[in-house]
């Protein structure tokens, strides 16, 4: 027998003796998180594994199975890496099932740039069914399209992966920047 919450599942156990109900149950221990991650498909123009010329301009679309907040960083062949959705231009994170979206959108203020060549650039996408960026440690709360101060983009999965175990999808795609 299952009680179900807004987003938690909770097993009934057995009956409880009268001497045990004198004691609360502690249902959190007891919650099973019940939340289906959505599936995340990044692309651009030139497929999933896309190669671009140094200085080519990079737009990538982002398209969601479920309602999702939805988050994208990119790792430039220095290292940097930034969050390029949302951003000041396009600053709904929140995408509806089967909707897709183009970063950077035709009317932003930025491009993003294949810059480094002969490297491995790379975008991640990670999605969630609640904002979770505020769980984020302060430090890496930092303003859109600046550097963040983590060593790659490895390590900042690995932080989105730990706030939220569950609920969270990640989808990632490498952009090869062709030698000159």
């Amino acid at each position: 027998k299952h009680l179900i919450g807004s987003d938690r599942a909770i097993s009934a156990g057995p009956p409880m003796t009268l001497a045990a109900s004198k004691q609360a149950p502690d249902l959190e221990k007891d919650a099973v998180d019940v939340r289906e991650p959505v599936q995340i498909d990044l692309f651009t123009d030139r497929g999933a594994e896309p190669t671009f010329s140094p200085m080519e301009t990079i737009r990538t679309h982002i398209q969601v199975s479920g309602h999702a907040y939805v988050y994208c960083y990119y790792q430039e062949g220095s290292g940097n890496v930034m969050q390029v959705y949302p951003n000041r231009f396009q600053n709904e994170g929140y995408i509806s099932a089967g909707e897709i979206i183009t970063v950077p959108g035709r009317s932003a203020g930025f491009s993003i740039r294949a810059e480094w060549p002969g490297t491995e650039e790379e975008m991640l996408c990670v999605a969630s069914d609640r904002e979770i960026t505020t769980y984020l440690p302060r430090e890496m709360q930092v303003r859109d399209l600046t550097p963040m101060p983590v060593a790659s983009i490895d390590e900042l999965a690995t932080i989105f992966a730990g706030i939220d175990m569950t609920g969270l999808s990640q989808a990632r795609m490498p952009v090869i920047v062709a030698a000159e």
